[in-house]
This record gives C-alpha cells, sequence and structure tokens, in this order.
C-alpha cells in the first residue's frame, strides 16, 4: 500500500477504534498498517491491544512478534513465538516454530534453530520462507545435498527468489554439478533482471497508475515468471481498462486456475467465449479443463463398477 494511502487508512481506523474501543480486530488493522510504514514501537502496542481483545487471532498474526523484535524487544518476541506454539492452531505452530527458528538462527545456534524450522515445516511442506531457512542453516552446516532440495523447492514455487537461485548456484557448484550450477547461474542473473524491470515498473506506476504500457509490462513479467498471485492484480486492471481486449481478462483467469480456483476460472473462461467467440486461447483451456474432468469422472465410474465384481470375488 503506498505512503498516502497508509496514512488515510491509519486516520480512520484510529477514528473507529475510538468508536469501537473494544473491537480487538481494529486494532490488529491498526498495527498492520503500521507495521508497513516501519513504526515497529506503535505497531506492537497496536498489535498488542487488538490480541488483549481477542487472543484468538494470535496466530493470524505473525508481523505482531517481528514489530516487538524490531523495536529492539527480542525476549518479548520470544515469548509470543512461544505463545503462538501454544495456542495449538496449525497455523500458529507453524508461525510460532518458524519464528523461534528465526531467533535461535541469530544467536548462531544452528542445530536447535533447525528442529524448530523442521517442526514448522510439517504445517506446509511447500512452505517458500521455511524451505529457504532450512536451506540456509543446512548450508552453513556442510549439509549440501540436503540444502539444495530445499532451495529447489523454493525455486520451483518462485523463479524471481533470487537468494534461493544464487544459493543453488553456489551449492551445486560445491556439490561438482557444474551444469546444474551454471543454469541456476543463469535463471539468477535472469531473475535479477526481472526484478529490475518489475522496480521501475512500480515506481513508474506510483507517479502514473494510468500507465497501461507499463502495467502491462508488470503483469507480463509476474506472469512470465509464475508469480501468478501477483500478476492477477495488474490484469485486473487492464481488464478494466480494456474490455475490448480478451488477452488481460483470459491471463487473469488462467492466474486463477494455476492457483486452484478451478470453478472461478471455468465460469470466467464461458464468459470469455461467449464475448469473444474467436479468441482461441480460451477455447483451448476450457477444452483441456473439460477433458480433464470428464477423464476424471470417467476414472470414478470405472472403479465405482468395478468395486462390487471385486468385493464378490472375495467370498
Amino acid at each position: 500500500m503506498e505512503e498516502r494511502n497508509l496514512g488515510f487508512a491509519i486516520k480512520h481506523l484510529e477514528r473507529a477504534i475510538r468508536l469501537f474501543p473494544k473491537d480487538g480486530e481494529l486494532r490488529l488493522l491498526l498495527g498492520e498498517c503500521r507495521y508497513q510504514r516501519e513504526e515497529w514501537k506503535a505497531a506492537g502496542q497496536a498489535f498488542a491491544s487488538g490480541i488483549q481483545l481477542r487472543p484468538d487471532l494470535l496466530s493470524r498474526v505473525p508481523h505482531y512478534p517481528l514489530s516487538v523484535m524490531r523495536g529492539g524487544d527480542v525476549p518479548g518476541a520470544r515469548r509470543i513465538y512461544e505463545a503462538m506454539v501454544a495456542a495449538g492452531t496449525d497455523r500458529g505452530i507453524e508461525n510460532g516454530e518458524y519464528g523461534l527458528g528465526m531467533l535461535l538462527i541469530h544467536d548462531g545456534k544452528l542445530d536447535a534453530a533447525l528442529e524448530h524450522l523442521k517442526r514448522a515445516l510439517t504445517y506446509d511442506p511447500k512452505s517458500e520462507k521455511i524451505n529457504f531457512r532450512l536451506g540456509y542453516v543446512l548450508q552453513r552446516q556442510g549439509r549440501l545435498k540436503e540444502a539444495r532440495r530445499h532451495f529447489e523447492v523454493v525455486a520451483a514455487r518462485n523463479r524471481l527468489h533470487e537468494p534461493a537461485l544464487h544459493a543453488l548456484a553456489l551449492v551445486c557448484f560445491r556439490l561438482g554439478d557444474k551444469e546444474a550450477a551454471g543454469q541456476w547461474k543463469a535463471a539468477h542473473e535472469k531473475a535479477r533482471a526481472a526484478m529490475v524491470r518489475i522496480g521501475d515498473c512500480q515506481r513508474a506506476l506510483a507517479k502514473n497508475a494510468g500507465d497501461l504500457a507499463t502495467l502491462k509490462t508488470l503483469a507480463d513479467l509476474y506472469f512470465d515468471f509464475h508469480r501468478w498471485s501477483k500478476a492477477q492484480g495488474p490484469y485486473r486492471a487492464l481488464t478494466a481498462a480494456q474490455p475490448a481486449n480478451p488477452e488481460p481478462r483470459f491471463r487473469y483467469t488462467y492466474c486463477a486456475f494455476q492457483l486452484g480456483r478451478i470453478l472461478e476460472a471455468r465460469q470466467q473462461l464461458e464468459q470469455i467465449r461467449r464475448r469473444y467467440p474467436d479468441y482461441q486461447p480460451a477455447a483451448k483451456l476450457l477444452g483441456a479443463m473439460n477433458a480433464k474432468r470428464d477423464a476424471k469422472k470417467k476414472a470414478l465410474e470405472k472403479k465405482g463398477a468395478e468395486s462390487p465384481s471385486r468385493k464378490g470375488g472375495g467370498l
């Protein structure tokens, strides 16, 4: 969120809190806005007052202990992470164990950090941040093959994760896999160049949000690197600004498909086909989705038909 929008949000949240002082969620939103402005102590205080009113939401506020830590109270952050783990929810344990692991990395206690991070990973095996930190710790311990596996999980999910790509190039080189090292080095250089262009686009759009050419460049960069969730916002804006152009709407829909929102994607594709009957990419994707659905349906029907005979044969 832009600085001026954060200031606007903070002003209205503070007004709402005065009207509804026992609404913990408003205070948590205020803490998030303060956090985005890097007002660590003010953010920590807002988060703390919100959690006091809504302790059930502790596991959903990962920026609370970060605010406290960045405000200079590391023991306080540790207590919050421990409380998250003690809360017993999946998200609370994941965030708490990860946070405790990060604090131990900072203290140089890598063996203990590794145990916390491993426990966090059981709640989200594909997490970018947890896999990256595990890879980092294992790399420092010289366990390069294990580190490589975790970095590869990150790279598979985020082709713009420069630190993971750079680490993979180094790890593979140290393992003697020079071919893979060269490939990861090239991927890192490509990602770095893309991130420079993304930064340029973001700065240009901050000055002129209506620059559609820059907006398309930004959307396409995210799309090309499979950052589906980040690409959707720009494509949504392009769809609104260019209703006669089916391309941004299709790409928005393709992102939804890749993110697993199948029903939404199907509905969008059917609308695109009705509105733009000659636009082939939508017809092709919808056909592929229908074929996959039909194949799955036939497989289930076949399995259901075979089940009685198998049961009978066992009598």
